[in-house]
């Protein structure tokens, strides 16, 4: 029975805008236990930690231990009962699956990763006609995304249960929901306001993807963010847009900030993951667990080999140390990023000062890349914010340092124009018409 496993990682997008989710279906390898048992069960299984509280009293044991108290391990995330799951009763979720249906999701992804579709000078004239067809035969999903955002209940869904392996479409249906409303927003011809309700409607899905407490949501939430905020440029830069659709978008901005999920939850949800990783790692899943991207990499620099004869003991060692560093940076999680490379540092230290191969190679390289990213997410919310409410003559939110570098930001009016600076060369900073 195939196993559907998501697990694309920040490191294969550090440096690019598209962020793209990978869906594989494996087979559990032979000799993975009892061959007459349930795939699905032995994953399952492999939440109860069995493996890692073998020896009680081990510092293992206490460590996994200090976890469950924290309400952080794998079967202490995973909710059996979260809402309705038909779309008629309100659930957004599900709704959103609807809409795309059977439609190859890979493949609509990647024509819209093709179309550049926020750009408003990087759309050739045969490039506009490619845009023209996709919005045509996609019109109706389209209006079904939107109602789909409209209910009142939206939350997705992960069986955290199943760690590394658990099915995550929300990844590629809302990758494509997003540029789907970008792209009849900025080059469907709408008005400013409809376009605004677009723009503003894949906001709204970004903010629902970045509460997924995964890595994987969390920086493809940042991700889709900055693309709609490039649309937002895009489309305040037009002559017919008012202060109106400013505000509204202002308003969005104002209201993600203020519910804005913690760092702890993607650190949570991403270490419950890695202690079901450990665990499959016992039942001999390795070649299950890592990607194809992966198995290439560490062929190439030897490793493989190394991993695969990984004694028990060994393994036990590995989790060891990778819960020891995890465990400062769930804790500093609720500080501002730039305050925490004391922390970070010492963290990623530890899996070079005792060998820790599975930790380094695998589970603990996205660590820090994710919580940058994360955090010029913020700043890139908060900057917009500052701009559209100077733009628009209303008090902002009061937010003046960056969280990513600690820097101040700059409020500039200067020829009609808000400019905010953020102290930050790989941001993009804002830049809005004034409508006063």
């Amino acid at each position: 029975m195939p196993i559907p496993r998501t697990r694309q990682r920040p490191r294969q997008v550090a440096g690019a805008l598209f962020f793209g989710a990978a869906l594989a279906l494996l087979s559990l390898a032979s000799g993975c236990g009892d061959s007459g048992d349930d795939p699905v069960d032995q994953l399952l299984e492999c939440a109860e930690l069995r493996g890692a509280l073998a020896e009680p009293g081990s510092e293992l044991a206490r460590e996994v231990e200090r976890v469950r108290l924290a309400q952080g391990l794998p079967k202490q995330l995973f909710e059996p009962s979260m809402g309705s799951t038909d779309a008629e009763d309100g659930n957004a979720a599900v709704a959103l699956g609807n809409c795309f249906g059977r439609v190859q999701l890979g493949l609509l992804n990647d024509q819209l990763d093709a179309l550049a579709a926020i750009s408003p000078d990087g759309i050739s004239d045969g490039g506009r006609e490619a845009a023209k067809k996709l919005l045509a035969e996609n019109a109706e999903r389209i209006e079904c995304v939107l109602a789909a955002g409209r209910m009142p209940w939206r939350q997705f869904r992960v069986n955290h249960r199943l760690g590394h392996f658990a099915a995550m479409p929300m990844l590629d249906e809302v990758q494509a929901a997003v540029r789907l409303l970008l792209l009849d927003a900025t080059h469907g011809g709408a008005e400013a306001w409809p376009a605004a309700e677009r723009i503003d409607a894949a906001l709204g899905w970004t903010e629902v993807l970045s509460r997924v407490p995964r890595i994987e949501s969390r920086v493809l939430a940042a991700n889709l963010r900055a693309e709609c905020l490039e649309g937002v440029r895009f489309l305040l830069e037009r002559d017919s847009a008012t202060a109106r659709e400013a505000q509204r978008l202002e308003a969005t901005l104002r209201a993600q900030l203020a519910a804005w999920p913690g760092d702890e939850r993607m650190l949570v949800g991403d270490r419950a993951a890695t202690m079901h990783a450990y665990e499959a790692l016992r039942l001999g899943m390795l070649n299950q667990i890592i990607t194809p991207e992966e198995r290439k990499r560490l062929i190439a620099e030897g490793k493989l080999v190394e991993l695969q004869e990984t004694s028990p003991a060994l393994v036990a060692a590995d989790e060891l140390i990778y819960l020891r560093a995890m465990a400062p940076l769930v804790a500093a999680a609720r500080d501002p990023y730039h305050t925490r490379g004391v922390t970070i540092e010492r963290a990623m230290r530890a899996f070079d000062v005792t060998p820790a191969p599975f930790a380094k190679l695998l589970f603990a390289g996205d660590l820090v890349i994710a919580q940058r990213l994360v955090a010029r997410d913020r700043a890139r919310c908060e900057t917009w914010s500052l701009a559209l409410a100077t733009a628009v003559g209303i008090e902002p939110l009061g937010h003046d340092t960056n969280p990513a570098t600690g820097e101040p930001y700059e409020l500039r009016a200067e020829g009609g124009f808000i400019r905010v600076l953020a102290g930050d060369d790989e941001l993009l900073e804002p830049v809005v018409r004034s409508f006063e």
